[in-house]
């Protein structure tokens, strides 16, 4: 059940700090606005997948220990990446290129996701899961 702690809080953590690091890039100029030649940007949900894939493969493909703090860190990491920018993938592909410090929708996913973590955990400690 500590692990599923971990996943939650890193989810949020990455979501706070994604959206605190974005509104500070496009508001004072903090980071540089990375872009390919093409003059796409590189979204980081797409390192967030990478993330939650491996996490997966090394937990179902290698059998390594599902109770492993450092494979609920990864999974939460990849996870709060890939949900941060969720509404962007399944939404209107224009956005992708959109330089926004604020995702509309971004925010109900996480929610969404956090309190559906909540319940599992709050089900588990009163043994009912």
């Amino acid at each position: 059940m500590v692990n599923l702690w971990i996943i939650a809080t890193f989810i949020a953590i990455v979501f706070i700090v994604s959206r605190l690091i974005a509104f500070a890039t496009l508001k004072w100029h903090i980071l540089p606005k990375r872009t390919l030649s093409n003059g796409r940007r590189p979204h980081h949900f797409v390192y967030g997948n990478v993330l939650v894939v491996l996490a997966s493969f090394l937990v179902i493909g290698l059998g390594v220990d599902a109770t492993n703090v450092w494979i609920a860190i990864a999974y939460g990491l990849g996870l709060g990446l890939v949900l941060d920018e969720f509404p962007h993938w399944v939404g209107n592909v224009k956005e992708l290129t959109r330089n926004t410090p604020v995702i509309p929708g971004a925010l109900p996913a996480v929610i969404i996701v956090e309190v559906v973590l909540l319940v599992v955990i709050l089900l588990k400690a009163l043994s009912i899961l």
